[in-house]
């Protein structure tokens, strides 16, 4: 979604924004390249003892947990449903269940809800639930031309 989104142009996908792998990438990445560059001097230095293997192992392990979350982030909107991965959650929306779905921006009183998340309202056979999806991985930019495109497909179902 680089380029932007054309009008009903689907699988509409929103991967996680450049700003999140530089400042990840950065910290985690930067920390796993200095310890590996200790270590590396240390093996010259005959006198020194084994060096920090250690540290440079948990921090690779925790810079590539970092790039698997990051890469498999991403919130897609088909045909049928909005579908939103991250590490550990998946979600799937039926879009025949959307009754409506906004970008909303900023904390609510004791809400452990994201800064800027999408809420989906989903009207099934007997009650009524929000789903709320964090949007703080992505740009929020691309994020409104995917809600965009989602209203779009809301108004066809019409």
């Amino acid at each position: 979604m680089e380029q932007g989104l054309a009008k009903s142009e689907l699988p509409a996908i929103v991967r996680t924004s450049r700003e999140m792998w530089l400042v990840f990438g950065g910290i985690f990445g930067g920390v796993f390249l200095l310890s590996l560059t200790v270590n590396v001097i240390k093996l010259w230095d005959v006198r020194s003892g084994a060096g920090l293997w250690v540290l440079s192992g948990g921090s690779g392990s925790m810079f590539a947990f970092v790039v698997y979350v990051l890469r498999s982030t991403k919130l897609v909107l088909a045909n049928e449903m909005i579908h939103y991965r991250s590490a550990f959650i998946v979600k799937r929306v039926l879009l025949k269940n959307v009754v409506k779905a906004d970008i909303e921006i900023g904390s609510k009183t004791w809400s452990y809800q994201p800064m800027t998340r999408l809420v989906v309202v989903v009207q099934d056979e007997e009650k009524r639930n929000d789903i709320v999806i964090n949007l703080g991985y992505f740009h929020l930019r691309e994020c409104g031309k995917w809600l965009d495109a989602l209203k779009e497909q809301l108004a066809k179902r019409i």
